[in-house]
């Protein structure tokens, strides 16, 4: 029969003082010896105690602070290029026509070919020797109109017939002043005489004058 004053033992726990039963203190002391309190000797440092403070290094370039440039873009250069291959491919451009235009030109007026001015009949002048009435070289001048002579006494008859006949001289004049004029002086014929036929065509204003060369009769 149980004791008044003791209360009943749990189920399955032995009782305080039965055999087998261990101290309360038994538990604490253990955990004590395994664990060391954090107030001793051997016990755990704080979390920032254990960390190391590692110094970071700066040089004096970063202690003194390096300013940022700005970068900027620099295009007068690329504008100078660019308006010059402008220029060049203006200059050298060939600008054809247009696919499928053709440029023709249509006669005008009625379809009739205008006349062409026959070709002009040349002044002859003929020189050719002669012996006057004292036996001397002379020379007999004449000037072959249309295969018809005209005789000239001197060159300055010459020179007359000639400037009447001359249209830009004299209107009624047949021959322009570019008509040819050509000397043909006959074998045996004196130099001075050829010449002084050439002064009498040029001063009668004729500017196309010519020689033949000297032939018979």
């Amino acid at each position: 029969m149980a004791e008044p004053n003791q209360p009943n033992p749990t189920p399955g726990r032995p009782a305080p003082g039965t055999p087998g039963s261990k101290p309360s203190g038994s538990k604490s002391s253990g955990s004590a010896k395994g664990k060391p309190s954090s107030g001793g000797k051997g016990g755990s440092m704080p979390e920032a105690a254990t960390q190391e403070q590692v110094p970071h290094h700066k040089s004096a370039r970063q202690r003194r602070g390096r300013k940022k440039g700005n970068m900027d873009l620099n295009l007068t250069s690329m504008i100078d290029v660019t308006f010059q291959l402008l220029i060049y491919f203006i200059i050298t451009a060939a600008f054809s026509a247009g696919e499928g235009i053709l440029t023709a030109k249509f006669p005008q007026g009625t379809g009739q070919s205008a006349a062409k001015d026959p070709p002009k009949r040349p002044l002859n002048i003929r020189l050719a020797p002669h012996l006057d009435e004292n036996g001397l070289d002379s020379y007999r001048l004449d000037v072959e109109v249309r295969g018809t002579p005209v005789g000239q006494a001197s060159f300055e008859d010459l020179y007359t017939w000639l400037r009447s006949n001359n249209n830009a001289i004299n209107s009624a004049g047949p021959y322009p002043d570019d008509n040819p004029v050509i000397i043909k002086p006959q074998n045996g014929v004196r130099w001075t005489y050829v010449v002084n036929a050439f002064n009498a065509a040029i001063k009668a204003g004729y500017k196309n004058v010519a020689f033949a060369q000297a032939g018979g009769g």
